[in-house]
């Protein structure tokens, strides 16, 4: 049987084609965990994020991520926890055989990794010293799990979440009816595949035993598009995205009444102090955006962080009062640090605003460019200024299109624009909203997307992927929408408008012209 070329010590976190040889036997085993074609796709289970050694143990833990596709039908049509995704993996350092997993999610179906930072650390619990790792993944729950072997000691909530009740005794998430979206309804899930937490770092306190955790509070809308994996039919499927997010607007929408829930299209974040042992939120305080900054805590009880706000804080780590703040002019998402130098202590923060959720919106005035500011006691130089906004508008060129021709601009905009211009008449964030573009972009559009005219910016020639036709019914859509918000008419009622419009353009061929 023909074997894969692979080096001593890899470790693989799915498993490939069955017909050829598994690198290691605990493949085979997650292989049964599997059905269908998943290979054919790669399964998922990257380890973008956490990875880190204990040398006590001489264990290295990883933290794997979702499927590929999202939807489970599509990945894994009869089912299965589909192993190692959404798992945290510990393997020897020394050869990388395996030693034992933790699935946080099995038969992941909600982009929910696990690939969230790991934390090691010795803590009593009842009476006991046990020798833990800490983990605030996607899905919401906190795990406290003994690092010696895997087992698991408490998980429970860490911000609300309607995908799943609890965690039973067998370590498994017991899901809530409707949370695998199979109905051909829209379903709001909570958290959404942004997670209750993502890649911005908690820190925890050992001093205090308190973890600091940067939550969302944001509802995913996750639907069963069944489209196959070489096909077109959701999010970002035109260039060979496989997510689940709802692209249909006409779907009957179900929503989560709970007034803990985020209601649909809204975001906003919490950063909470944590307790691990009792798996109790200590306090919490409210943030506008659902995406901030990585944590820092020290010995001495302070919490640090910047905020999509464009803020700096160094908060007290038993209570969340402000002791300090400062305006560092653009929103914060990565973490900061503290470190001596010839007896001087200082703090330095990258600030910058990016990333999947930066794209499409900010909360700063404007978004000034990319700045490392370090601050020391005693320091006395002088900040950068700041800027006053850049004023946006909607475009105002109008269109005098079909409906049925906004309809398939809608679905396309949908499978090739919305992964990186994400929600249209959002305003922008580190990327631009096609609906405040200028009307020489429009008069450029097919330069811009067909020939790469604007390549060095970072707008790629999609002329291998997008259609002149399909290209002018997304322009049609973006300047119907731009009218229609520029001219007062109200977001929902234009999304009734579209849904009517995609429904229009679902029953009608593509090919047939108005």
């Amino acid at each position: 049987m023909p074997k894969r070329v692979i080096r001593n010590g890899d470790f693989f976190t799915v498993p490939g084609d069955p017909s050829l040889a598994f690198e290691h036997p605990d493949l085979e085993a997650a292989a049964k965990t599997w059905t269908g074609e998943w290979w054919k796709q790669g399964g998922g289970g990257t380890a973008w994020d956490a990875i880190t050694y204990d040398p006590e143990l001489n264990q290295v833990y990883i933290g794997v991520g979702n499927g590929t596709h999202w939807n489970q039908l599509i990945r894994s049509p009869q089912g299965g926890d589909n192993l190692y995704l959404s798992s945290i993996v510990a393997v020897d350092a020394d050869d990388g055989s395996y030693k034992w997993h933790y699935q946080t999610t099995p038969g992941d179906t909600w982009d929910y990794t696990a690939t969230q930072h790991i934390i090691q650390a010795d803590i009593e619990i009842e009476g006991v010293t046990r020798k833990v790792l800490m983990q605030a993944p996607k899905n919401a729950f906190f795990y406290v799990i003994d690092r010696t072997n895997g087992e698991l000691i408490s998980a429970e909530k860490f911000t609300y979440a309607n995908w799943a009740s609890h965690i039973d005794d067998d370590g498994r998430p017991v899901e809530n009816p409707g949370a695998r979206y199979e109905d051909g309804r829209t379903h709001w899930l909570v958290p959404g595949s942004h997670g209750g937490h993502n890649w911005t770092p908690m820190s925890y306190n050992r001093a205090n035993g308190l973890m600091y955790i940067p939550t969302a509070k944001q509802a995913g809308p996750y639907a069963n598009l069944p489209f196959g994996f070489d096909e077109k039919g959701g999010a970002g499927s035109g260039l060979g995205g496989n997510v689940s997010l709802a692209s249909k607007l006409y779907l009957p929408p179900v929503i989560d009444s709970n007034p803990e829930a985020a209601l649909p299209g809204t975001s906003s974040g919490e950063l909470i102090a944590y307790d691990p042992v009792t798996q109790k939120k200590v306090w919490g305080v409210d943030q506008l955006f659902h995406y901030n900054g990585g944590v820092l805590t020290t010995e001495n009880g302070l919490v640090i962080q910047g905020d999509a706000e464009g803020m700096f804080y160094i908060r007290d780590a038993e209570d969340g009062s402000v002791l300090w703040e400062y305006d560092v002019r653009t929103g914060v998402i990565a973490p900061p640090v503290t470190y001596m130098v010839d007896g001087d202590q200082y703090i330095t923060i990258a600030v910058g605003w990016g990333g999947s959720q930066g794209m499409s919106g900010n909360v700063t005035p404007r978004i000034h460019p990319g700045t490392i500011y370090t601050f020391k006691l005693g320091g006395n130089a002088t900040a950068p200024e700041k800027l006053p906004a850049i004023p946006k508008a909607y475009a105002s060129l109008g269109s005098d299109a079909q409906p049925v021709q906004i309809g398939r601009g809608f679905n396309a905009y949908m499978n090739y624009c919305m992964g990186c211009h994400m929600n249209p008449g959002a305003g922008g964030g580190a990327i631009p909203d096609l609906l405040m573009s200028s009307h020489s972009i429009f008069d450029n559009f097919d330069k811009i997307v067909l020939e790469g005219l604007l390549a060095s910016e970072g707008m790629p020639n999609l002329s291998e992927y997008i259609s002149k036709e399909e290209l002018d019914d997304i322009k049609q859509y973006v300047l119907y929408s731009a009218d229609q918000l520029g001219t007062g008419t109200n977001p929902n009622d234009l999304m009734v408008s579209l849904a009517q419009m995609q429904y229009l353009a679902d029953q009608k061929p593509a090919q047939v012209k108005d």
